[in-house]
């Protein structure tokens, strides 16, 4: 270490500051050599990987695509099936009942897992819900909506 200093105090300034100017590009030039060959890299696993998808999907397509034949020119072309009724859908439920029939599915979906990971069932009892007005994502409980 001693050494290290008494070769730098020999040095002027400006030769400090073309040495640590060439420290500085030789360590940049390292991180984005190594960048631009981990970038190389992963596009070469990306064209690989996604050929064999590419060639995986287009066999599957030909094998449900049915195999077209030459139209006959003297067969009249079929005439369009007729449209067909739309299909009414029930009314959705009111939101207060959705809400009832997710938190009970949550607490079955909880109480599940507690059984089947051996953790014992933790007393816990649903009081009551109550909802507020002014009660949006993160900022309603924070002090200014209030």
């Amino acid at each position: 270490m001693k050494m290290i200093s008494i070769a730098l105090s020999a040095l002027t300034t400006a030769e400090k500051f073309s040495l640590s100017g060439e420290m500085l590009l030789r360590g940049l030039g390292t991180v984005f050599m190594v960048l631009i060959i981990l970038f190389i890299v992963l596009k070469i696993f990306g064209s690989v990987f996604a050929g064999e998808e590419n060639k995986a999907a287009k066999k599957a397509e030909a094998a449900k695509a049915p195999k077209k034949e030459a139209p006959n020119k003297t067969e009249p072309k079929p005439a369009p099936a007729p449209a067909a009724a739309p299909v009414q859908t029930p009314a959705p439920a009111p939101a207060a009942q959705d809400d009832r029939e997710l938190i009970a599915v949550i607490t079955a979906a909880i109480a599940a897992y507690q059984s089947a990971s051996g953790q014992p069932n933790l007393p816990f009892r649903v009081v009551s819900f109550t909802r507020k007005n002014n009660a949006s994502g993160w900022m309603g409980n924070s002090a200014d909506n209030q």
